[in-house]
């Protein structure tokens, strides 16, 4: 079995036990113009993150990724680039590490400067539509039970790596997993997730820059997270 599919199924083995214990109210589908599914964690340096409670008022940006991923630090420049320039305009950007391993090393070694999450990750993906069950008839499916990485009729999850998620200070989903993806190139660009294969495809239309898509969402003097609080 591969290393990336054993640390999937060792996620979806988490979240099995996480999802009873989190602390999230979670909609039916996390789409853009709904209300942000909520949660209650500790990140990995102690600080409280409460996104109902703490952060009302604020703008706020989710990154979904894992240390693994080559891709997601070749995006963390766009990303250290939008906190310096928003941080202090209302905006909180929030790393969550759906894979804790070597979390603490990526960190460090990529200078990510905003708050990572790792507990409860698995399960805060799940609410926000970052992980997507893989159809039982599907292609992918039918190649993890060829290959004996899973049992058959075992459920699959595929994590969806790079999703941002853009959050209005009125808690609403600007922008969600399900539809955008950060390209390489720092923009965002639409995609669609193909139910027969749990595969995403592009959308055709202009991506939109990231600095644009994060202006939208700075907040007002209602946001009151301090430096002391959040990065």
């Amino acid at each position: 079995m591969s290393r990336a599919k054993r640390f999937l199924l060792k996620g979806l083995m988490l979240a099995l036990g996480l999802a009873l214990a989190s602390s999230l109210a979670a909609p039916a589908s996390a789409q853009r113009g709904r209300r942000a599914p909520d949660f209650h964690v500790l990140d990995i340096n102690g600080r409280e993150i409460w996104l109902s409670k703490q952060l009302r008022g604020c703008g706020v940006v989710l990154y979904f990724f894992h240390s693994r991923c080559e891709t997601c630090a070749r995006l963390l420049p766009k990303l250290v680039e939008a906190h310096r320039e928003f941080r202090d305009k209302g905006v909180v950007f929030i790393g969550i590490a759906t894979f804790d391993d070597g979390v603490r090393e990526f960190v460090a070694q990529h200078g990510v400067p905003f708050s990572v999450v790792t507990e409860h990750a698995y399960a805060i993906g799940e609410a926000y539509k970052v992980t997507v069950e893989v159809p039982q008839n599907s292609p992918t499916y039918q190649m993890w039970v060829q290959d004996g990485s899973i049992e058959p009729g075992e459920k699959v999850w595929i994590h969806l790596p790079s999703s941002v998620v853009l959050i209005s200070r009125n808690g609403i989903i600007q922008l969600g997993p399900e539809e955008w993806s950060l390209g390489s190139d720092g923009s965002l660009r639409r995609r669609r997730i193909d139910p027969r294969t749990a595969e995403t495809r592009p959308v055709a239309g202009p991506p939109t820059d990231v600095m644009s898509a994060v202006r939208a969402i700075v907040a007002d003097k209602t946001c009151k997270v301090g430096r002391d609080v959040l990065p």
